[in-house]
């Protein structure tokens, strides 16, 4: 009986750490997908552009 609890026991945590796994990789995934990465780099050139402004202004 207490070995069933343990193969229980361990089958258990194994499906909790590939669940935990998987959804690290899904997020992971969607933040790399190239619509995420083309996103975040026109937010930097918008970025970059309103800085420059008042960077001449400063000057």
């Amino acid at each position: 009986m207490e070995l069933q609890m343990d193969r229980e026991t361990i089958a258990y945590l194994l499906i909790v750490i590939l669940a935990v796994a998987m959804i690290a990789t899904l997020v992971f995934a969607y933040q790399n997908t190239p619509k995420r990465k083309y996103k975040r780099s026109m937010r930097r050139q918008y970025a970059a552009r309103r800085e420059q402004p008042t960077k001449l202004q400063g000057e």
